[in-house]
């Protein structure tokens, strides 16, 4: 735009409500992409009980041939030096490939009813 900054439409389902701060998918996930390891990602929130939600990043790793805890602590870390703390993941989770669109978008829901413990 003129202006020089970017409009950004986010759809409200895609926000995460976590211990009553709302956090934007989209920014933990460039985050977290920006990773030399971590070929793409998608973030949403799990709930693990009624009204407890944490906010979980799905990673599809460039290289499978990693220790995985090892790994799931170093994101986290890399998160927390560069997001503020309430936006941090509190679980990061590997997987193969991220649900998407046939016109690329993620499909957040697929990835909350997937692996929601409701």
């Amino acid at each position: 735009s003129d202006y020089g900054y970017t409009v950004v439409y986010i759809r409200e389902d895609d926000i995460i409500t976590t211990f009553g701060y709302r956090v934007s998918p989209f920014e933990v996930e460039r985050v977290l992409s920006d990773h030399p390891l971590v070929h793409e990602c998608a973030v949403t929130g799990i709930e693990l009980e009624e009204d407890k939600t944490i906010t979980t990043a799905f990673v599809v790793l460039k290289d499978s041939r990693h220790e995985l805890e090892r790994l799931k602590q170093e994101l986290l870390d890399y998160a927390h030096r560069r997001l503020a703390r309430y936006k941090c993941p509190r679980e990061i989770v590997f997987i193969d490939s991220i649900p998407k669109t046939a016109n690329g978008k993620i499909k957040r829901r697929v990835l909350r009813e997937t692996f929601s413990l409701l």
